[in-house]
């Protein structure tokens, strides 16, 4: 509706040309963004997410088929305002022992959201999020003992 100056009334006229003139003008200083610097966002958070993870196959690899099933079973997680020392003690991955060495102490907090994230994905998340090495480490009969989580 816009304001008609002449019978002193207000018009039905819905001004499309005003309309059409400020739409050009905000369509023109809109300009796309160079390849490769659209992120995903989280619809509840905002954050940035990873589209794919892309974990080298040797990332905690085991021939374990039990050890396998652990590491590759779907869950729902969110963590937030986790540091390295209280991320390990944090379900799904709490289910298996870590030994830890040189965590990085003034790290940024750690938060992580997903409905479908399998525990390797989780610990490789960890892991490029704080710079860490992961492996495992056996005992004397070649049983998986521990992850040996080492910091730089």
């Amino acid at each position: 509706m816009i304001w008609d100056q002449r019978s002193g009334r207000i018009s039905r006229k819905t001004g499309g040309f005003l309309a059409s003139v400020v739409a050009i003008c905000v369509l023109a200083s809109c300009q796309a963004p160079p390849p490769g610097s659209l992120e995903a966002l989280d619809p509840t958070t905002g954050a940035a997410v990873a589209e794919e993870l892309r974990i080298p196959p040797n990332f905690l690899s085991t021939t374990d088929p039990a050890l396998q099933k652990w590491l590759t079973e779907p869950f729902e997680v969110e963590y937030r305002n986790m540091t390295p020392t209280l991320i390990f003690d944090q379900p799904p991955i709490a289910d298996i022992r870590y030994e830890t060495r040189n965590l990085p102490e003034e790290a940024p907090l750690y938060h992580l959201k997903s409905s479908s994230m399998s525990r390797r994905e989780i610990l490789w998340d960890i892991a490029e999020f704080w710079h860490l090495d992961m492996e495992f480490s056996f005992d004397e009969r070649g049983n998986p003992a521990y992850v040996l989580v080492t910091g730089h």
